[in-house]
C-alpha cells in the first residue's frame, strides 16, 4: 500500500496531505460499512466474539506507511508535494505529471519563472484556475521549444526539453529570448488588450510570439503595425471566408490540427506575406486580401523597406 503522507500541524493536530481516500475506506471497513470482495463485513458483533480476535488484531495491528511533514512546509510547498507523489493519478493533467516527473530540472524552473512574471502574467491569457492546473506552464514549455526549435510538430521538442534538459547557457539564453518578445508583445497589449482579441487563443498567440520572435530586425512601431492589421483584418479571418483563400487558410490552420508542424507554418505564412514583403509590388497573398477589400494600389506604403498594406485604408475598406 503506498505511503500516507500527514503534515503536522500543532501536537495535536494533523492533516492528511495524500491518502485520504485510502484512510477513508480503512475506517469505512472497520466501522462496519461495507464488505469485503468475500462479502465479509466487520461488524461489532463479529468484532466481540473471541474466536474472531486474531483476524481483527491482525487487521488493527497492521502497520501502515505514514511520511510525516512537519511544520516548516508552506501551503504552497504542500500542494506542490501533493502534486509529486500523485504522479501516475488519473487526475493530473499533462504539466502536472511533468512537474512531478521533472521537477528539478532547469528546463522545468525556467518555465515556471517565465509563466510567473509579471510582464506575462499582465498579458491575462490564463485564468486563476486555469494556472492552478499549470496550463500557463505548459504553454510557456511550447514557446521555449518555438524559440530553440522553430515550428514543430505538437509537443514532441517540448518533450525532448524535458527529457534532455537544457544547459545553464541555455537556460539564460531561452529566458532572454522569451522575456524580450514578451516585452514587445506588451507593448501590443497596451494598444489593445490581447484577451480582448483573437490572439486569446494559443494557436493565434503562439503565431504572434513567434513572429516577433523570429523577427527582431522588425521596430516596434512596424510590429505594431502588423498587429493593428490582424486586427482590422479579424472580422474576416474564418474557416467559411471563400472570398478570401488566404485568410481562410489562416482560420482553418486554427482550427484543424493546428499545433501540428504544417498549421504553424501555414499561418506564420500570412504573417510573413503581409508584413514582410521586400519586393516593390504586391505577393500574392496580399493581392487576394487586397482584391476581397477592393483596395488600390494606393492603400500601400512601405514601412522599413516592406511593402504593407497602410492601417488606416482598412479601415474603410469594403469587402468584395
Amino acid at each position: 500500500m503506498p505511503n500516507f503522507f500527514v503534515r503536522a500541524i500543532t501536537p495535536n493536530r494533523w492533516e492528511m496531505v495524500d491518502g485520504q481516500q485510502r484512510s477513508r475506506s480503512i475506517l469505512g471497513y472497520w466501522k462496519g460499512e461495507f464488505s469485503d470482495r468475500s462479502r465479509f463485513m466487520l461488524t461489532d458483533a463479529i468484532k466481540s466474539e473471541g474466536r474472531n480476535s486474531r483476524a481483527v488484531n491482525s487487521f488493527s495491528d497492521y502497520l501502515l506507511s505514514v511520511t510525516i511533514l512537519d511544520g516548516s512546509y508552506t501551503n504552497k510547498e504542500v500542494e506542490d508535494f501533493y502534486v509529486l507523489v500523485n504522479s501516475s493519478g488519473l487526475r493530473l493533467n499533462r504539466p502536472e505529471l511533468f512537474k512531478a516527473e521533472y521537477y528539478s530540472t532547469k528546463f522545468l524552473k525556467l518555465a515556471t519563472e517565465l509563466a510567473g512574471l509579471p510582464l506575462f502574467e499582465s498579458l491575462s491569457l490564463f485564468s486563476e484556475k486555469s494556472s492552478e492546473r499549470m496550463n500557463d506552464i505548459d504553454f510557456i514549455s511550447e514557446l521555449l521549444a518555438l524559440i530553440e526549435f522553430g515550428f514543430t510538430d505538437k509537443k514532441e521538442k517540448v518533450d525532448s526539453l524535458y527529457h534532455t534538459d537544457i544547459t545553464e547557457i541555455k537556460y539564460i539564453e531561452l529566458k532572454q529570448q522569451a522575456v524580450h518578445t514578451f516585452g514587445r508583445l506588451l507593448l501590443l497589449n497596451e494598444l489593445t488588450p490581447l484577451n480582448r482579441t483573437r490572439f486569446k487563443q494559443k494557436g493565434d498567440f503562439y503565431t504572434l510570439f513567434g513572429f516577433a520572435n523570429r523577427n527582431p530586425q522588425l521596430s516596434c512601431f512596424a510590429l505594431a503595425n502588423c498587429y493593428k492589421t490582424i486586427l482590422r483584418l479579424s472580422p474576416h479571418i474564418r474557416p467559411s471566408q471563400e472570398h478570401c483563400d488566404p485568410l481562410m487558410d489562416y482560420a482553418v490552420n486554427c482550427v484543424t490540427q493546428s499545433n501540428s508542424k504544417k498549421a504553424r507554418e501555414g499561418r506564420d505564412k500570412l504573417f510573413r506575406d503581409l508584413f514582410l514583403n521586400l519586393e516593390s509590388v504586391p505577393n500574392a497573398t496580399q493581392s487576394a486580401v487586397a482584391e476581397f477589400l477592393e483596395l488600390g494600389r494606393d492603400d500601400y506604403e512601405r514601412l522599413e523597406n516592406h511593402l504593407v498594406f497602410r492601417v488606416d485604408s482598412l479601415n474603410d475598406a469594403r469587402v468584395n
